[in-house]
């Protein structure tokens, strides 16, 4: 199975450590997001940082996942 992911979704799945981020990232299927949630996480990733309590290397892991 595929899976495409919404930004928004992607976004608050990063943001909290709930059911939608276990689904995500723990998921056998591949998952697929456009191009451009890439730049939005980039864009916004001190406040992501801040407001998910990950730490950089953390969030850049999940970010490797969904974009590999």
């Amino acid at each position: 199975m595929e899976i495409v992911l919404d930004t928004n979704v992607l976004i608050a799945s990063l943001l909290k450590n709930g059911l939608t981020r276990k689904i995500i990232f723990l998921s056998p299927f591949k998952m697929y997001s456009a191009d451009y949630a890439k730049i939005e996480i980039e864009t916004h990733k001190s406040e992501i940082l801040r407001k998910s309590k990950l730490d950089e290397q953390s969030l850049n892991y999940l970010s490797e996942i969904v974009f590999s």
